[in-house]
């Protein structure tokens, strides 16, 4: 019996030990937890920057092309301002251009210098021909 008590007294130091030691690693641990979560967030920073920066440049692309729903009447000025129309073919480019808002997003995406080649392409010659 006397070999399982010193066994025992053992076991026990070594909980006692472990037990101390654990105080004084998780009191000393709070400054290295604390470095960590900087770490961690400096980690996460890193990450998500790039992705921020690159919804800025998406934004402000956006921005400079004025991609928005444009209103049929601002679609129509724009469309009149192409040289070589007529009112007929200024109707069929707006008619044709309102029942598709990406091909009217096209033609303002366009320079003003290249509509009417853009129209051209889309819709062909002919209407420029009547």
């Amino acid at each position: 019996m006397e070999g399982h008590d010193t066994c025992y007294d053992k076991d026990v130091l070594n909980n006692e030990v472990s037990s101390s030691s654990k105080v004084r690693s998780s009191s000393s641990s709070k400054p290295s937890q604390e470095k960590r979560r900087t770490t961690t967030i400096d980690i996460v920073s890193e990450e998500i920057n790039p992705i921020k920066e690159g919804l800025d440049v998406v934004v402000a692309t956006l921005d400079r092309e004025n991609f928005r729903n444009y209103s049929e009447d601002q679609l129509y000025q724009e469309i009149e301002k192409v040289d070589g129309m007529n009112d007929i073919s200024e109707k069929r480019a707006h008619q044709n251009s309102t029942e598709d808002m990406g091909t009217a997003r096209a033609f303002f995406g366009c320079p003003a210098e290249h509509r009417r080649l853009r129209l051209t392409v889309k819709y062909g010659q002919y209407l420029f021909d009547t």
